[in-house]
């Protein structure tokens, strides 16, 4: 084996030991994401290390830094895509609860698929919730900067949608501002956590959850209603 043989060996192995991370196609993206999903929703911001993200993600440090620059950013984007997510809920349910008040149909009839829908939003993106609680106990400039960015605005479009169907009488919001907040309050407790849920009501899972469906769609109405 020649010398030069050799040489281009080594370089072959140390390309297969440490890819080139602009060689990552959007999978390695992708996948960093759903890891970091997983890990703030578990441990939050603080209690998460890169290098966990890493592994979970079955990739390496340079990969993260190069798709993400910080874990600062990557946490800014887990928050933004499940953010955006809830965006186009929130504009779903919006649109469809105008289009229901304005054809004068029963107001339970409009509720009821609606607050169904936003239950099962949040049943299937339980990592929200975690991540919601875990932000309101870390509330350092990352948690102001999501308040700011993504949060706030979202809920004063949604309550300007509730004090504009309050102004035309279609609802009686008492308070349009606290409406959006309330109900993600209640979302996030339960979904944060259904064992607790499950070991204080006693309840089997299944049986709790459509009491607590239930009982969201109840709120929910009865918050449009002014009750």
């Amino acid at each position: 084996m020649t010398l030069n043989t050799l040489r281009m060996a080594r370089v072959s192995s140390l390309k297969r030991e440490h890819p080139n991370p602009e060689q990552d196609n959007g999978s390695t993206k992708e996948r960093l994401l759903q890891a970091a999903i997983e890990l703030f929703a578990q441990k939050g911001f603080h209690g998460t290390s890169t290098r966990e993200i890493t592994q979970r993600a079955g990739t390496n440090l340079s990969s993260l830094y190069f798709h993400w620059q910080s874990k600062e950013n990557l946490y800014l984007a887990v928050h933004r895509h499940l953010f955006q997510l809830l965006a186009e809920l929130a504009h779903e349910v919006v649109n469809l609860l105008e289009e229901g008040l304005h054809a004068h149909k029963p107001l339970p009839e409009v509720v009821e698929p609606l607050a169904d829908r936003v239950f099962a939003f949040f049943d299937s993106h339980r990592e929200l919730a975690r991540l919601n609680l875990h932000r309101v106990l870390d509330d350092g400039a990352l948690a102001a900067q999501i308040e700011e960015e993504l949060e706030n605005p979202l809920y004063c479009a949604v309550a300007r949608c509730y004090q504009r169907l309050t102004e035309e009488g279609l609802i009686k919001v008492a308070d349009p501002e606290l409406l959006p907040f309330s109900l993600e309050s209640l979302l996030d407790r339960y979904f944060a956590s259904p064992a607790h849920a499950q070991r204080t009501v006693g309840l089997t899972p299944e049986a709790l959850r459509v009491r607590l469906r239930n009982h969201f769609r109840d709120m929910f109405l009865r918050l449009l209603q002014g009750e």
